[in-house]
């Protein structure tokens, strides 16, 4: 292996260290449970991977959001409280609660995850 090809090695995975925890979040809530969420983080790593030096500046995004499409049919499971309100939800409007409240994205990213605008997200 040569140096280049070390050298974006090791750029790659210190961006994957950096964002597997937020990414294994967003995929237990999606899922429900540990063997599904890690798999769905690992396809996202290894597509990005493939993808790799595409464009460093939004990899936390893009790992999110091949996170989030696999799991985007799933209704999240909320660390709420059931109420009223979290069962008027839909489903992509719990997944987008998730994204704000417990990953702590802004309206701007969690609208890049999910490919809406932001106002979709605020509103």
């Amino acid at each position: 292996m040569n140096l280049t090809v070390e050298s974006s090695l090791a750029c790659f995975n210190r961006l994957v260290l950096s964002f597997q925890d937020e990414a294994y979040t967003l995929a237990w809530y999606l899922f429900g449970s540990d063997e599904p969420a890690a798999a769905a983080v690992q396809a996202a790593v290894e597509r990005l991977y493939r993808n790799y030096p595409a464009d460093e500046t939004n990899f936390r995004i893009r790992l999110l959001r091949l996170v989030w499409r696999q799991g985007k049919h799933c209704r999240p499971r909320l660390p709420f409280e059931k109420g009223f309100l979290l069962q008027i939800l839909s489903r992509r409007q719990a997944q987008l609660l998730l994204m704000v409240a417990v990953l702590r994205l802004d309206y701007r990213q969690a609208a890049e995850v999910v490919g809406c605008s932001e106002g979709a997200v605020a509103g």
